[in-house]
């Protein structure tokens, strides 16, 4: 799944959240979109976290 996909996701659980909450639904259609949401969220600081580069270690101590 591509990282906007992944965004077009959270969007779309963040409208049924919010639209869950102004119908008044129950407290377990509420948790599930919120884990399902949770999950997309895990996802896309994954695929932000595996495009960043590693920075290079820089040895603070002089060569001998």
């Amino acid at each position: 799944m591509s990282r906007e996909e992944i965004i077009l996701e959270i969007v779309r659980l963040r409208a049924r959240l919010h639209d869950l909450v102004d119908a008044g639904a129950n407290y377990d259609a509420l948790l599930t979109t919120s884990q399902e949401l949770d999950k997309y969220i895990v996802m896309y600081h994954n695929a932000i976290r595996q495009t960043r580069k590693k920075p290079q270690r820089i040895d603070m101590l002089p060569s001998k």
